[in-house]
């Protein structure tokens, strides 16, 4: 066992030379003779722990993730042909794996689109293509739901059972691309003569990432963490994943209503909380925050999240995996310098509050964060208030208790 270990320790070193070989820029036949025994001996697992790696080199992530690309182009064959997990159905990867299967059955519907429009010059026939293809890449966007419960479920669990776990950071890096390319797809296509070079850059630039995930999700993260991850667990995680939603599959029977996800030992009591200003029951306290028009999150000091509210109507997605999750690993890699400032701030006493707001699905999104003192002026945390003000903007005149 202890020489199977060895030869993996080599094989993973060698493959981690091989790849900052490949993003340093040396010729890839050259290196490609050099490590020609290690390629084909690599596992998925190995493969994580060489991206790990690799992101904690500190290098670039866009020069990173061109470089990861070209070597997981190189092992596709030696990865591809290991076996996989036959996931239980219904379990959390059965279902991720069964969303994959229905996004390349749309992304294949939607070649034949791209080739006829390279093909056609008639104006009218164009049209009804482009808008054709405009609706295939909007149905696209409920694909986000797969993403979503990654980053939100699945990556906390993950964090916190693998030490080497920065290749998760890589992977929310490529949603994002993919987030973006989505964007920039039904922005041209919105256009009275969408680009046909555009189009096809952007295409084939969406299909390479989207097969790409897919083939990283299902030859290497989830045979990986499945039989890592206990049975009670991976149901919970299914549990969680009801609110966020699937993409185009239905959701389990038995889930169909928002579960409860807090078993009856480990529900609040009702007790009394006295809050200086009043005395609240702690059931009621959280009926509160539950019924503000407010996301609220609060980050300890430590940098690690504690506490969110869960309004009927959330802006931004949360699960409890989240909970002790560090905020930095709530962030895609290329926010978190900001993310990092932002708290520096807020401890250092520079900053008491910052406001952002952007427009997201048609409406206007205010977040602020604040500063959280103890009476004695110590950081004690940062709390994160998102709300939809589209309707606030819009008023107009008054509306007095009386008139109604």
């Amino acid at each position: 066992m202890s020489e199977y270990l060895q030869n993996r320790d080599e094989i993973i070193n060698d493959l981690f030379e091989f790849s900052l070989g490949l993003i340093g820029g040396s010729k890839g036949t050259e290196l490609l003779k050099e490590y020609e025994n290690i390629l084909t001996q690599v596992y998925p697992a190995d493969v994580l722990i060489v991206v790990d790696k690799l992101v904690g080199t500190g290098e670039n992530m866009k020069l990173l993730k061109t470089g990861v690309n070209k070597v997981l182009n190189i092992l596709y064959t030696t990865i591809n042909e290991k076996n996989t997990p036959d996931y239980p159905k219904e379990h959390f990867l059965e279902l991720m794996v069964r969303e994959n299967t229905e996004l390349d059955r749309r992304l294949k519907d939607i070649k034949p689109l791209n080739r006829s429009f390279n093909k056609i010059q008639d104006t009218d026939e164009l049209k009804k293509i482009y808008a054709d293809l405009k609706v295939k890449i909007i149905d696209l966007q409920i694909f986000q739901a797969h993403y979503i419960r990654k980053e939100n479920i699945l990556f906390p669990v993950v964090e916190k059972l693998r030490e080497d776990h920065r290749c998760l950071s890589m992977m929310w890096s490529f949603h994002d691309d993919i987030r973006k390319l989505l964007k920039s797809l039904t922005s041209e296509l919105e256009n009275a003569k969408p680009d046909k070079k555009v189009l096809n850059s952007l295409l084939g630039d969406l299909f390479f990432r989207m097969y790409a995930i897919r083939f990283r999700e299902e030859k290497i993260l989830f045979p990986v963490v499945y039989p890592q991850i206990s049975t009670d667990e991976w149901d919970d995680m299914r549990k969680q994943s009801a609110e966020i939603g699937y993409a185009w599959i239905k959701m389990p029977e038995n889930e169909r209503v928002n579960p409860d996800y807090l078993s009856e030992q480990n529900k609040l009591e009702d007790a009394m909380i006295d809050l200086g200003t009043g005395k609240i029951r702690a059931s009621q306290l959280m009926l509160l925050f539950d019924h503000l028009p407010l996301d609220i999150t609060y980050i300890d000091d430590n940098d690690r999240v504690v506490y969110y509210s869960d309004p009927p109507h959330r802006i931004f997605p949360r699960s409890k995996a989240v909970i002790g999750r560090t905020v930095q690993n709530c962030h895609p890699p290329e926010s978190v310098s900001v993310v990092n400032k932002l708290l520096d701030a807020f401890r250092s006493g520079q900053k008491q509050k910052e406001s952002f707001w952007i427009n997201m699905g048609g409406k206007n999104i205010l977040i602020e964060y604040y500063a959280l003192k103890d009476v004695n002026g110590n950081y004690t945390g940062t709390i994160e208030v998102s709300q939809d003000v589209t309707a606030i903007k819009n008023l107009k005149g008054e509306k007095r208790l009386l008139d109604m």
